[in-house]
């Protein structure tokens, strides 16, 4: 519930600002932080990584425009 809360103050203070693209928590993102790797290295299948990869796109979109 918290993660929501924040998601909604935080659309609402910065309007426009914010990526629509949320990183979910995940595990195997600090185990990849901690193993010195990036996470399409260490593990490109997971959660974290298909995020990162949606972030990506959504940056990619928007510097089209």
């Amino acid at each position: 519930i918290e993660g929501i809360v924040a998601e909604a103050v935080l659309g609402e203070i910065y309007q426009g600002k914010v990526f629509e693209t949320i990183i979910r928590a995940n595990i195997t993102l600090a185990e990849a932080s901690a193993g010195g790797k990036d996470i399409f290295s260490f593990d490109a299948t997971c959660a974290g990584a298909k995020d990162y990869q949606d972030l990506a796109k959504e940056v990619i979109k928007l510097l089209k425009k």
